[in-house]
């Protein structure tokens, strides 16, 4: 794996796989499981692998089951694409890296929808590839933020994924009975506040606070055989 701090360089090289006619996945930095992005972004035929490191991010580069792993380091920008600093990041390095897809997680679901909106605006010829949100043993999305929780607050956040479970059970009830179920399940967990809570092209999405830490979820409710 090649190491690329310089923006020009990381163009270059991408520019020089496209006319290989080589596929070039672009993976951002990601709080959810960049590791197991990366993995599913080689299963892609031939694909050349960029996994984006920040400077911010705690995820060494030599790390990363990528081709290049691209270090960061620009300021934040000051024209926003959807008055998103994270979107425009993205969006800006879509063109610097010239790729033909994208990977991400659904995680951050609203996230993923505002870039397949920047991209369809924007007329970007890029394909965007989502996972499902990958989940640790006891159920919480995996997530950075997770290192920071205490025990208790670890506990206490277990009642997201539980909502969002217990609403996924009543999808074929309809999405009224699916906010109902969440919401009942927060309406009962103690030391954790519900800030959002939505359903966003079949997912179930829903934003928490835990003590000073906002966790985010999402879960694909659509039902199959319909």
């Amino acid at each position: 794996m090649e190491t690329i701090t310089d923006p020009a360089r990381l163009a270059m090289y991408t520019r020089a796989m496209r006319k290989t006619a080589r596929p070039v996945v672009l993976v951002p930095d990601s709080d959810a499981g960049q590791q197991v992005l990366m993995q599913a972004a080689r299963r892609i035929p031939r694909a050349v692998v960029v996994g984006v490191v920040s400077i911010a991010s705690s995820a060494p580069s030599g790390a990363l089951p990528a081709d290049v792993a691209f270090v960061d380091s620009t300021p934040p920008p000051e024209v926003l694409v959807d008055d998103s600093p994270s979107l425009t990041r993205t969006v800006r390095l879509i063109g610097l890296t010239h790729c033909s897809d994208i990977m991400v997680s659904e995680l951050h679901f609203d996230e993923v929808l505002r870039l397949q909106q920047a991209i369809t605006d924007l007329a970007l010829e890029v394909t965007v590839h989502t996972l499902p949100t990958l989940r640790e043993p006891d159920g919480l999305a995996l997530a950075r933020v997770n290192a920071l929780l205490s025990d208790d607050e670890r506990h206490a956040a277990l009642a997201l994924s539980a909502a969002l479970t217990a609403g996924a059970h009543e999808a074929p009830k309809g999405d009224d009975a699916v906010l109902a179920a969440a919401r009942a399940v927060f309406d009962i967990a103690p030391n954790i506040t519900l800030t959002s809570l939505e359903i966003l092209s079949g997912r179930l999405f829903a934003r928490a606070t835990v003590g000073e830490h906002e966790l985010v979820d999402t879960m694909d409710i659509r039902v199959t055989g319909n």
